[in-house]
């Protein structure tokens, strides 16, 4: 079964290289700037993982990440966060999948991304 991951990413040179890299491996990708869009984007498709940059304009990743675990429907949502900054704390009061740090490797992403949706 199609896998589809929602990317959450204001840097639009860094979204496309992610949804190319998705594509290619079969992946159906959603995309949105920013933690509303993102929300915008939700109810309209089953989305099997989330991919968030952290730091947005309007709502950002911990915003999003809270959102996602104050909705029963939303909840079972697998959310990979990213950010060139490293946690203050270690999960900002959200429950996230795993955390990955920029710059990455591709490849490191893709593991990552595979690990939690075929598992």
């Amino acid at each position: 079964m199609l896998k589809r991951v929602l990317v959450v990413e204001d840097e639009q040179t860094i979204a496309e290289l992610i949804q190319n890299l998705l594509e290619t491996e079969g992946f159906e990708v959603v995309a949105a700037r920013n933690g509303q869009e993102a929300l915008d984007r939700l109810p309209n498709q089953p989305i099997d993982l989330i991919l968030s940059d952290i730091m947005m304009p309007y709502m950002d990743g911990w915003q999003l990440c809270n959102y996602l675990q104050d909705h029963p429907a939303y909840r079972h949502i697998k959310l990979i966060l990213m950010s060139a900054a490293k946690p203050d704390k270690p999960n900002n009061g959200c429950e996230y999948t795993a955390f990955i740090e920029k710059p990455f490797a591709l490849e490191q992403l893709l593991e990552i991304i595979m690990q939690y949706t075929y598992d």
